[in-house]
Formats: structure tokens, sequence, C-alpha cells
């Protein structure tokens, strides 16, 4: 299997690490290197890789928890929380959490690194409208600041560290850190950009884009422990499976597969669930980090893939990445 995973990585020029999950049993396998500089190898002990979009799920787990504990409920409107961003007292959870507030932000990050409440503010200042609520799913990270905007209302606490109290600790992971808490023995894979040969381009996510990221991506770790995250939102630790199914039940009328931070679709006969997680930055190609995640996992979260790549060319797109992950399994 070692061999087979690695030839499709490489047929891709793609570099990173991946996680295969057969039965419930997983295997990692990883190709290339996290510093190709410092010689050190993806999987390497104590390498992490951006989350992405990974977060949004998460984000979307702790929403849930606040609504069994009745403190919101999805059709609760933003104009409780945020009264100033147009339409607000049409806008509801429910939209943020299914990408049709009709907001939507561009992905850059300012010139200095922000706390919390200063990425939520930057956040406000940049986004725009660009539909109805409700009327049409557009994909923006805005939506997943706002809930966890909504998160610090609501529990007075930060967004960081509610997360950590109420998903990472009762997951039991070790290896998921926020930006701003990377321990000093940790490495960060670097990011490579292919476009003739191999670890072009090398670069590294900015700080100052992942602050402003709260709630959508500001997250690093590794896939064995993002596993862990998948499994806890079914197997009682953090939701239950009865919590699970109710949150992923949810959408509005403009999409029918984008719920709980992912999408859902039924390929081969079961039922799974996929997140494509991509981050670029400010400026040009030379100064754009290019990492891209793909997890496709059965919804009981028995089979499937958590890819996290640290290479791969610009010319693949999600479909790709969706592609490849199906080919994996």
């Amino acid at each position: 299997m070692n061999n087979n995973v690695k030839d499709i990585l490489i047929k891709n020029h793609l570099k990173g690490i991946v996680l295969i999950i057969k039965k419930g049993q997983s295997t990692l396998i990883s190709e290339g290197f996290a510093d190709v500089k410092q010689k050190i190898l993806n999987g390497a002990v104590k390498t992490i890789y951006p989350l992405a979009s990974f977060q949004k799920p998460l984000t979307a787990a702790a929403i849930y928890l606040l609504i069994k504990n009745n403190q919101l409920h999805l059709s609760t409107t933003l104009n409780h929380f945020f009264a100033k961003i147009p339409r607000a007292d049409q806008i509801t959870v429910e939209h943020l959490l299914s990408h049709s507030s009709g907001l939507t932000a561009p992905e850059k990050g300012p010139e200095v690194s922000l706390l919390e409440s200063g990425a939520i503010n930057w956040q406000l200042g940049q986004l725009t409208i660009c539909n109805l609520p409700g009327e049409k799913f557009n994909y923006t990270n805005l939506n997943y600041v706002l809930l966890a905007g909504i998160i610090r209302q609501i529990t007075q606490q930060s967004y960081q560290q509610f997360l950590t109290e109420h998903i990472l600790q009762p997951a039991g992971v070790k290896n998921i850190f926020f930006w701003n808490n990377l321990p000093n023995d940790y490495h960060l894979a670097k990011s490579y950009i292919y476009e003739k040969q191999d670890y072009e381009n090398e670069n590294q996510l900015e700080a100052s884009l992942a602050a402003t990221l709260l709630g959508a991506g500001n997250l690093y770790g590794t896939p064995e422990d993002y596993y862990l995250l998948q499994q806890s939102l079914i197997n009682g630790k953090v939701l239950t499976a009865d919590d699970y199914q109710e949150l992923i039940a949810h959408s509005t009328k403009s999409t029918s597969n984008y719920r709980g931070g992912m999408y859902h679709e039924n390929w081969q006969g079961n039922n799974y669930k996929y997140i494509f997680g991509y981050l670029s930055s400010n400026g040009t190609k030379n100064a754009h980090p290019n990492y891209a995640n793909e997890m496709y996992l059965s919804e009981d979260n028995q089979n499937g893939v958590i890819l996290f790549t640290n290479q791969s060319p610009n010319a693949l797109k999600n479909k790709d990445f969706k592609n490849i992950a199906q080919t994996l399994i």
C-alpha cells in the first residue's frame, strides 16, 4: 500500500503526509520534506501542518454545544452580536454555518498579527455584501470568524480557551496548537509550490494571516490528531452520534451538502464527509504559501483518507484533491 500511495503523490507532484483509515485502523504514509534545507522529512516527530479549513467542523461543534446548552439557536440572528453588519437582523446562525449569509471577505491579513478581538474587527472591516441571506451558497472564512465571535460573546471566554476546554482537551489531542501557541520544539512544515521542479518558492504561512482566520484556519497539527478530533464528534468525547446527526441535518435551501463545517455525499453506496483546506496568502506567487489539505472520510470514521500537503502545483483545484483522495481510498 505504501508504494501505491507514494506513487499517487509523486505523480501529482505532491509532498506531504497521508493518513489512510481502513476499518477503523490507520496507517501513516509520508512523502518528501517538511523542510528541504534542514532535511526534515514530512511525518517527522513534532512536525505540524496548518489545518486550514479543517478547523471549521470544530467551530461548528462548539456552536452546537452552545445550542445544546440553550445558549443559542440556529435561528438566532446576527444583530444580537454584530448589529452594525448590513442585514444583521436577517442573517441567522444557520446561515453562517452553511455559508449562505450573503456576506463575504477576501482572504488576506493585515501587516501585523492581531489578537482575537482585533482579528474579528479586521474581518468586519473587510466584509462586503454579495447576495441576500439564504439566497445562495458562498464559501468564505468570514462566516466562521463571525461564529467564533459569537462564541466569545456568549461564553465570555476567548475562542481559543473555549475550543481548548470543550473540544481539544476532551478529544485527547496532544499535537494540535493555535497559531500563537506553537511549542518551540515543534517544527512547522514549510510550503513549496511546484511549477517545474520540486521545492520551488519556499514559504511559510504568515502569522498575520493566520491570526485573522479565527475559527476558520488558525490551528496547526497532525493528521493523526485530526482523526481523533473527527472521532470525538461521534464517540461522546465532544458530541454523541445523535448530536452529530443533528448538527449535520441542518442546512439552508441554498446548499444541500455543506453542513457542520463539511461537505457530505454518498459515494459508492456509502456516506462520506469531506473537506478541502487551502491556504494562500497576500501578494504574488513568490509569497504564496501553498498548503492544501483534503479529508474524505466515511461518516462513521471507519474508512477514508486525511491528506496534508506542503507542496502542490497551482493548477490543482478542490475537485482534483477530492479525486486524489478517492483514488487513495
